[in-house]
């Protein structure tokens, strides 16, 4: 699918999801399976949509995908104007291919921005590097297009884990920097 398609598309979906948004504000009720004005099990505030076994793609200006999210439901909030998820597992991308997964218990979704919030003992790893860490949360910053975290970090790979407070992760260059280091070697293996 070319990027000017699945720009249409996203624009239709938003659109749609707008649609059922005024939808839900003016009043309808009944058996609406998409729209749900429940609260989220977290907040206080009303949901406006609610979309089950959802999978959001994001792209960068130039049409490159950056990262994808998948959620077994996720509420949007109109109010403001953030899309909510539990369970969440988002992909990043570099050049194309997957690198850094990440599953987190909560995420945020701030739709004008294009940033994410990740909470709830976060679990991130890539295969292909043998690398694995967890922290407790993590910020998306979609206009720097980094992955930071402040809090205590545990990185493990084949024969060394590293500790730390803070982290950037950058998956365009498919590059991690660890704040505050201490890293545990073991040369022929544990």
């Amino acid at each position: 699918m070319s990027w000017l398609r699945r720009r249409r598309l996203i624009i239709a979906l938003l659109l749609l999801l707008s649609g059922l948004a005024w939808l839900a504000s003016r009043g309808l009720s009944g058996g609406q399976s998409a729209i749900a004005n429940a609260a989220s099990p977290n907040s206080s505030l009303a949901a406006s949509v609610e979309l089950s076994d959802s999978r959001l793609s994001h792209y960068d200006q130039q049409g490159r995908l950056l990262w994808t999210l998948e959620a077994p439901l996720m509420r949007y909030h109109r109010e403001t104007e953030e899309s909510v998820a539990q369970d969440v597992l988002v992909q990043f991308f570099s050049a194309g291919r997957p690198t850094l997964q990440v599953r987190a218990g909560r995420l945020v979704f701030f739709n004008r921005s294009g940033d994410l919030l990740l909470s709830g003992r976060l679990v991130a790893a890539d295969p292909v590097q043998g690398l694995r860490f967890q922290t407790e949360a993590a910020r998306w910053s979609d206009h720097e297009q980094v992955l930071r975290g402040s809090g205590p970090l545990e990185l493990e790979r084949q024969n060394l884990k590293l500790t730390g407070q803070g982290f950037s992760y950058w998956p365009r260059q498919d590059r991690l920097v660890v704040q505050s280091a201490a890293l545990r070697f073991w040369p022929g293996g544990r």
